[in-house]
């Protein structure tokens, strides 16, 4: 019997210039993913404009 979900783990370590959705679209989740678990943190070094996305992004394919 097939899973009727797939977990997928993507970890990043970037300056991006966007929102998750954005984040989700550049890493070629699917739309109808769930981002469950999200850490973001601000970092001085990144140029104006730009967030740090440090940690663990756990996707939910249903």
């Amino acid at each position: 019997m097939n899973p009727l979900y797939e977990l997928h783990q993507y970890t990043l370590k970037h300056c991006q210039k966007s929102n998750l959705t954005q984040l989700a679209y550049n890493y070629n989740m699917p739309s109808s993913s769930v981002i469950l678990i999200t850490w973001l943190r601000e970092e001085m070094y990144c140029p104006s404009g730009f967030q740090w996305f440090e940690g663990t992004v756990l996707v939910l394919l249903i």
